[in-house]
């Protein structure tokens, strides 16, 4: 009986507040009616803006037909491909000819040379080297003469000549083999190249898909922070309904008014960021044309356990950094190879066979050339040693520590993956209880409010209580957001610190080079 006393007592209380109140600077205070917010306090497009959808696996097979880094790559690959077959140019076979005439009439000081001489030839070869190092060289001329000298038994002879001649290194290129190691050592820089390339287009891969899920960070914050005005525009209205009644305050309805206002800067903040993530992602996919891009990838919780060994395992096998330091090793070790042939003395064997014809008529002369009745032959031998070898053992000591810097940066390497395997396969479990605990919370925030509420609509609460516990809210499911995806980001990383991130998006290497023949990345040229 007592509580009834109480709360009649109370309520008269409360109307009595109520009549004696000044209306006109309620008025003044409070010009809004309770149905209604100021324009100010309204918010247009309180939803995520819309958008061309797009999944993260598309983002992935977009950036690697568009981004711009990725192109780049791929044509720094293409040039360094070239080398090999330039590098091979020195067994080409190269052509040559000379043609010459000389028209003489000066004095002589003996009647013996005639007044006027006559001379024209043209000249042909062919020069090759093969794989023996051997250096070939065929040469066939004819030169023609004419005099008005008395003393010329053959006035207007013709003179012809082939040749083939054979240079042979003994020592330095032995048979060619510093040769071949050369282009062993540019077969090894194209591959270490090759290894560089691919690494770098799933690093941009890796950064583009940063991009995404900070974008759909960006577009769940907007939500949230939708959510949060919405909520805070009712909570407004509610306050003013209970003070139109008597049952609230005026600093209550000013402080639910400040936390609307609130909500907007934080709506348009949050409005802020998206259309910059959503701008950054464009960048990276080279699709400026579109107006907004929509992620549609479901923020799906499904905790994943790795085995740190088979981790460890597959990085050894699939990381490319280390793959690119085992061809800069082989390519060292040739190096090491040539400067130990360099320091050789140079020794080749020269020889040559010619046959030569003459006659008044051109066509017999080269038929001379061919009966092989005037046979030339030559062979020799030349040596050449620099005595001090200076230069020779100072490139042979550079090219063993260089060989020697490679083997420790590769145990060097090796250690790296250790760790950012280590690293990265923390970072996931720790986001996957990060997620575990941010979802609880969230639920606890989520339960206070809504006691909060009722005790509120009841008159048990206030506004700076309810205002508090929203923000509570916001922040709790914000939490919830950002572990999400910093658990999808941890993911990539992990796959990223094995070097298998192309292959989980199902690109594969040859692809991330030549895109042209896959017809999944192929569908992906356009949103």
């Amino acid at each position: 009986m007592k509580k009834y006393w109480e709360a009649g007592i109370l309520f008269l209380f409360l109307t009595l507040l109520c009549l004696c109140r000044p209306v006109e600077s309620e008025q003044a205070a409070m010009p809004l009616t309770s149905s209604s917010l100021a324009e100010d306090l309204t918010v247009q497009y309180a939803n995520a803006p819309g958008g061309e959808p797009l999944s993260i696996d598309e983002a992935t097979r977009l950036g690697v037909m568009h981004n711009l880094d990725i192109l780049i790559a791929r044509t720094g690959q293409k040039i360094q491909d070239q080398e090999p077959d330039i590098a091979q140019s020195i067994y080409d076979t190269e052509f040559t000819a000379d043609a010459t005439y000389w028209h003489n009439q000066e004095q002589n000081t003996s009647v013996v040379l005639g007044s006027r001489q006559l001379t024209g030839d043209v000249k042909v070869g062919l020069e090759k080297k093969i794989p023996l190092g051997t250096d070939l060289k065929l040469e066939a001329w004819t030169e023609r003469n004419s005099t008005d000298s008395a003393f010329s038994n053959l006035n207007r002879s013709y003179k012809s000549f082939a040749k083939v001649s054979v240079t042979q290194p003994l020592l330095r290129n032995f048979f060619g083999k510093t040769d071949r190691d050369r282009i062993h050592q540019v077969e090894m820089d194209t591959r270490k190249m090759n290894y560089e390339t691919v690494d770098l287009i799933e690093q941009s891969v890796y950064e583009l898909r940063n991009r995404y899920w900070d974008l759909v960070l960006a577009d769940k914050n907007l939500e949230a922070r939708a959510k949060g005005l919405r909520k805070a525009q009712d909570f407004y209205r509610i306050t003013r309904e209970k003070l139109d009644i008597g049952l609230t305050e005026g600093p209550d309805v000013y402080a639910a008014e400040a936390n609307v206002r609130e909500r907007v800067v934080d709506f348009l903040e949050a409005r802020n960021e998206y259309e910059s993530a959503s701008f950054a992602l464009k960048v990276s996919l080279d699709t400026m044309e579109v107006q907004s891009i929509k992620p549609v990838s479901k923020l799906d919780f499904k905790p994943v356990k790795i085995n740190f060994k088979q981790a460890i395992e597959a990085a050894l096998e699939n990381r490319r950094d280390l793959k690119a330091l085992e061809a800069d090793l082989e390519s060292k070790g040739v190096d090491l190879q040539i400067a130990r042939q360099n320091l050789l003395p140079e020794l080749a064997f020269e020889g040559s066979y010619a046959s030569g014809g003459l006659d008044r008529q051109m066509a017999s002369s080269q038929g001379e050339v061919f009966s092989f009745h005037h046979p030339q032959y030559y062979a020799g031998f030349s040596f050449s040693s620099p005595l001090e070898r200076r230069e020779g053992r100072g490139r042979k000591a550079q090219a063993q520590f260089d060989l020697d810097r490679v083997r420790q940066q590769m145990k060097k390497a090796k250690l790296e993956i250790y760790r950012e395997v280590d690293e990265s396969v923390r970072s996931v479990y720790l986001a996957i209880d990060r997620v575990h605990q941010t979802q609880k919370i969230e639920a606890l925030q989520h339960s206070k409010l809504s006691g909060e509420e009722k005790n509120f609509n009841t008159g048990r609460s206030n506004s700076a209580t309810i205002i508090d516990f929203q923000e509570d809210v916001i922040d709790a499911e914000m939490g919830a957001i950002r572990a999400l995806v910093s658990y999808f980001k941890s993911i990539d990383q992990f796959y990223r610190s094995t070097h298998r991130l192309l292959a989980q998006a199902g690109v594969t290497e040859e692809d991330a080079v030549s895109p042209g023949g896959n017809k999944n990345i192929e569908e992906g040229r356009a949103l």
